[in-house]
C-alpha cells in the first residue's frame, strides 16, 4: 500500500462498453483533494471495452484482464490484491456517482472510528458501521 494512495476504485467489467467511458468520466470527475486509482478488471470481455479503455489514456487507470470469464467476485478479488490505496470503493461499470462521492466518504471515514462507510446509489448519503 502507498502512502500517498487513499481510494483504490475498484472496478470489475464483462462487455461494458455502453457504459464503460460514461463510468469513468464519473469518476475521474471527481471533486475529491486526495489521491486516488481506478482499477478496471477486464473479466474476459469480447466488445470494445478495452479498447475504449486504452484509448482515454488516464494515468489514474490500472488495467488488468482475467483471462477465462470468471465473475464480479473473483474480479474484485484480483482488484483487491492490485490495490494500493488505503481505501477500497467497489463500482460497477454501469453505475455512475455523484462528483463529490469520494469527498463525503472520505469525510466520514476521518470525522467517525467506524470500519465501514457505504452511501445510498448516488454516494449522498453515508452509513457507518
Amino acid at each position: 500500500m502507498q502512502d500517498d494512495c487513499l481510494i483504490s476504485v475498484i472496478v470489475p467489467f464483462y462487455n461494458a462498453e455502453k457504459h464503460i467511458e460514461n463510468c469513468i468520466e464519473t469518476l475521474i470527475n471527481q471533486d475529491f483533494e486526495g489521491s486516488f486509482e481506478i482499477i478496471m478488471i477486464n473479466d474476459a470481455s469480447t466488445d470494445r471495452s478495452v479498447e475504449l479503455i486504452k484509448n482515454l489514456k488516464s494515468k489514474k487507470i490500472s488495467l488488468f484482464t482475467l483471462t477465462l470469464n470468471s465473475g464480479p467476485g473473483a474480479a474484485r478479488n484480483l482488484g483487491i490484491k492490485k490495490a494500493k490505496g488505503k481505501y477500497i470503493y467497489f463500482l460497477d461499470a454501469d453505475d455512475l456517482i455523484e462528483h463529490n462521492t469520494f469527498t463525503n466518504l472520505y469525510k466520514t471515514v476521518n470525522e467517525s472510528n467506524c470500519d465501514l462507510v457505504f452511501s445510498d446509489r448516488n454516494g449522498m448519503k453515508t452509513q457507518l458501521i
